[in-house]
């Protein structure tokens, strides 16, 4: 599986196809996801985010623009499911774990995305679409372990966001700060986690801005999606 808007490298297929022929240890291949030759900031930053413990390891899960599956696999776990608007991939893998199939990282298995958010605006409204169907994900596979850090955080951002607008509302100066310091702590840390693992202190302040808009845009996806889900269950 591969996106419209991703460019595969001269050997990704001979590569995938090699590793998925010669092992029974996993069922599914992905690899390495570059950003074009002239990124914006915005791209550079996220493409920070990227950045694997090793070159060849299994993973949790497969992104779709570069995904390589035994088609036996994939269809005796009836493959992607085509209620999910998005987050498919992500369920896909996670029923392929459950099922007790492997998932494999290989950098040489790479692609360039091309369709990578370049401003803000844009990385908002990809991070709020993205997130559309992130419960119903949930649902489909059942909650791993593995998603509790993610879930977690977005459901810490968002007490904090409410918390904030209601000690502002009612004046409370100093629950005000406090909640403003819990609602900037997600994007702090990661900030510093992925500056020090890049080793680029630079940085720095533009991964705070990008994760920052990041939590903001899957939070209201995460809002949206409970309302959504709610108002379908009394119907």
């Amino acid at each position: 599986f591969v996106d419209a808007d991703v460019e595969v490298s001269p050997e990704w297929a001979k590569f995938a196809l090699d590793l998925l022929h010669n092992s029974e240890n996993f069922s599914c291949v992905t690899g390495k996801i570059n950003i074009s030759s002239q990124p914006s900031w915005v791209e550079k930053t996220w493409g920070m985010n990227r950045v694997e413990k090793s070159k060849r390891h299994f993973v949790n899960w497969a992104s779709s623009m570069n995904m390589f599956v035994k088609k036996k696999d994939f269809f005796k776990i009836n493959g992607f499911n085509t209620n999910l608007i998005t987050c498919e991939d992500v369920d896909l893998s996670y029923r392929f774990r459950q099922a007790g199939m492997n998932i494999f990282y290989d950098e040489m298995v790479s692609v360039t995305h091309h369709g990578e958010a370049k401003t803000l605006v844009e990385f908002f409204k990809k991070e709020k679409w993205r997130g559309t169907s992130m419960i119903d994900g949930l649902i489909s596979h059942g909650l791993k372990k593995e998603e509790l850090p993610s879930l977690f955080q977005i459901v810490f951002f968002l007490v904090s966001f409410v918390m904030l607008l209601s000690f502002v509302v009612s004046r409370n100066f100093i629950f005000s700060i406090i909640s403003c310091v819990a609602l900037i702590i997600l994007p702090l840390a990661r900030a510093i986690f992925i500056s020090y693992k890049n080793t680029n202190l630079l940085s720095f302040f533009k991964l705070v801005i990008v994760w920052l808009v990041y939590y903001i845009a899957r939070s209201i996806s995460f809002t949206m999606s409970i309302l959504r889900i709610s108002i379908k269950t009394i119907r």
